[in-house]
């Protein structure tokens, strides 16, 4: 029985997690209950699309950043699209990221320490002033570099986003809390090896996307995940614009 809390808490870290690595890569990723979990917003297409639409008419809303590494000119880029941000009308909806989320891709990390600690500019010859010292703040997900069944993967070591936490209008919904289930006397869920009963952990949760358009599901999933094995917390929140790179 020892550890179950824990392993709970880090089960759930794992799933929210993997909305993030998968909507990186598609539509859809089977868990690890091989079971099809949706990575899609509103509009039928992945959570991080160049082609996001909207309704008033066929404007395309980007927020995938392709292929640029962390560093000034992928920020840069970053940037640039969250001041591209428009509503359903086509309207510029003012937002500024305010948060750095990586792997924990230990070059990464140490990338984005030097922006937001150096005084000088980290990547360049003169020494500038660095600009983006104190700009931000860094959530690392230990999950996002991993495969649909939680192992270490190449894949997802070197994604990095760009979010915006003071604006949130998603939740996760526990419809179900996280319960135990022994075995019954009978139920084969003895192991007659270890004369041990074997537990299952069963929960649901609902993700709603109140808002069809960019809108992701994300918090600072470490935290709650710890306030969850202290047993006080069941909602967790999410920010309304995110904006990320492969």
């Amino acid at each position: 029985m020892r550890g179950l809390g824990e392993s709970t808490a880090q089960r759930l870290e794992l799933d929210l997690t993997h909305l993030f690595t998968f909507g990186l890569q598609g539509t859809s990723y089977t868990n690890i209950d091989g079971e099809t979990v949706a990575t899609t917003t509103g509009d039928g297409l992945a959570i991080f699309s160049n082609s996001h639409t909207i309704t008033l008419d066929a404007t395309l809303v980007d927020n995938l950043n392709g292929t640029e590494p962390i560093g000034r000119p992928g920020l840069e880029l970053g940037e640039r699209l969250f001041a591209n941000m428009v509503n359903m009308n086509a309207i510029k909806v003012p937002v500024m990221p305010d948060t750095i989320i990586t792997s924990d891709e230990p070059q990464v990390i140490n990338i984005v320490k030097e922006f937001m600690h150096s005084t000088s500019a980290p990547d360049t010859a003169e020494r500038a002033d660095n600009v983006y010292r104190a700009k931000y703040n860094h959530i690392i997900l230990p999950y996002l570099a991993t495969t649909n069944l939680g192992a270490p993967t190449a894949t997802g070591r070197f994604f990095w986003m760009l979010a915006d936490l003071k604006h949130k209008d998603a939740i996760v919904e526990f419809s179900e809390m996280p319960t135990f289930k022994a075995a019954t006397p009978d139920s084969n869920g003895e192991d007659f090896r270890t004369d041990k009963q074997q537990l299952s952990l069963l929960w649901e949760t609902i993700v709603e996307q109140l808002s069809k358009l960019r809108e992701t599901l994300f918090e600072t999933i470490r935290s709650q995940a710890r306030k969850f094995r202290e047993g006080s917390t069941t909602i967790m929140g999410a920010p309304s614009f995110l904006r990320a790179v492969v």
